[in-house]
């Protein structure tokens, strides 16, 4: 092996220059992928500083999310077409990834946004809040069958459907009884509903369209009393209290399973629009979602 030059870097040196971690340079030495450009008889590794362009292919690969042994084939042939057509299957994989990482950040930031209305409110009592204006995927009505319902298994459907179409949903599953449900007093079988961004993804007959304003919300244990039990108990609160509410109620569990494994902690929030308010806002009709 040719003598050590003083051109050459210490591994230390070139993990400085290129921020990355030694171990991280001895493991690519090791999968031979980036070798040193010498090693001494102490062992010791070095690099020319023309070296740190190929590991910035490498770790442009690897921050892609691309296989350390297809970033190895990509660098040994050296074919350009067939590294411009990788990067092309990669620029879609990431579509996909940045989708579903959207996905993950609204679910936290409405995570945060109910959380605080539990902080601020004790249970079973009323207050009012604005929403804003947003569409949701609807199931059909479907009986509850247990206190904690069908929303496991509708859950599912959703979120599996949402994924394999890359139409990436929020993780935040709610119950929605509609006019109908409300002067029949029958609470036995609502529709269940995830929060969508683009209902242009999805079947009409899907989609319904939630108009923003203030809204009467009443928290309650969800352990302690099954939905189609607290729902009249919130209507009567609405009635003692003398306020109005106009269209669907819908009914979400604010404190969940994303944030407890204990479902003695779960709080459910039911919610509908201040009839008195209604006037106030334009409510957009968006052909051919429906609105409840």
């Amino acid at each position: 092996m040719a003598e050590k030059d003083t051109s050459l870097m210490t591994i230390k040196e070139f993990s400085a220059l290129t921020h990355t971690p030694i171990d991280t340079l001895k493991h690519y030495d090791r999968i031979d992928i980036l070798k040193p450009a010498y090693v001494g008889e102490n062992r010791y590794r070095y690099y020319r500083p023309e070296q740190a362009l190929q590991l910035t292919r490498i770790l442009f690969g690897v921050r892609s999310q691309t296989y350390l042994a297809d970033i190895k084939k990509l660098l040994s042939e050296n074919d350009l077409g067939v590294t411009m057509e990788t990067y092309r299957q990669i620029y879609g994989n990431l579509e996909e990834r940045v989708h579903e990482l959207q996905a993950l950040q609204a679910t936290i930031a409405n995570l945060s946004y109910y959380f605080d209305f539990y902080k601020r409110h004790s249970p079973e009592t009323l207050f009012t809040a604005y929403f804003p204006e947003h569409f949701i995927l609807r199931s059909p009505k479907l009986k509850i069958t247990s206190m904690m319902g069908n929303e496991t298994n509708i859950a599912n459907k959703f979120f599996l459907k949402g994924f394999h179409q890359n139409h990436w949903p929020h993780f935040f599953l709610g119950a929605l009884y509609d006019e109908n449900d409300i002067r029949s007093q029958d609470f036995s079988a609502p529709s269940y509903f995830l929060k969508i961004d683009h209902p242009e993804h999805h079947l009409p007959e899907e989609t319904s369209y939630i108009a923003g304003g203030h809204y009467l919300c009443y928290i309650y244990r969800t352990h302690t009393l099954a939905l189609p039990k607290a729902v009249p108990l919130y209507l009567n609160r609405l009635k003692d209290a003398k306020r109005d509410i106009t269209g669907a109620i819908l009914a979400m569990d604010i404190v969940n399973g994303l944030l407890t494994s204990r479902t003695s902690d779960y709080h459910t929030m039911l919610f509908a629009r201040c009839a008195e308010k209604a006037s106030c806002f334009t409510h957009k009709k968006r052909q051919p979602v429906k609105t409840v």
